[in-house]
């Protein structure tokens, strides 16, 4: 961890596990070959807007600890992925989030449509559980 992201008292902030596992999430679609960031123009441009985000701490991170974080897709609904995070710092957990998001295509001026998960996004998603 980065000082930037610790409190006062060396401890990092509850705020900065948010863009961590954002950035996991990121990882792991592109791992899988999915877009992030699609672009207005493509007729099957797909993002995925949060719904609900949730973290539950469980111990303590400090500043330079190196934090093992795991992805695990809990559910995929019709349009809707429910992603689970396990951090840990040396094999303490240190916290477990939570992260759902639905499927929508990206239309001209930012306008969200929701979408059932493609078969092929969904297939590569429940492979990787």
């Amino acid at each position: 961890m980065e000082f930037r992201d610790t409190d006062a008292a060396g401890i990092v902030h509850f705020s900065a596990f948010f863009p961590i596992m954002e950035s996991v999430e990121h990882e792991f679609l592109r791992s899988i070959g999915v877009v992030v960031m699609p672009s207005h123009d493509s007729p099957d441009s797909l993002t995925w807007p949060r719904v609900s985000a949730a973290c539950e701490y469980l111990g303590p991170a400090r500043f330079e600890d190196i934090l093992d974080i795991s992805l695990i897709v809990e559910r995929v609904g019709t349009s809707s992925v429910h992603y689970r995070y396990e951090i840990d710092c040396e094999t303490k957990p240190v916290a477990i989030g939570r992260i759902s998001v639905v499927c929508c295509q990206l239309g001209s001026g930012g306008k969200l449509t929701k979408k059932p998960v493609p078969d092929s996004i969904r297939s590569a998603l429940l492979a990787n559980d």
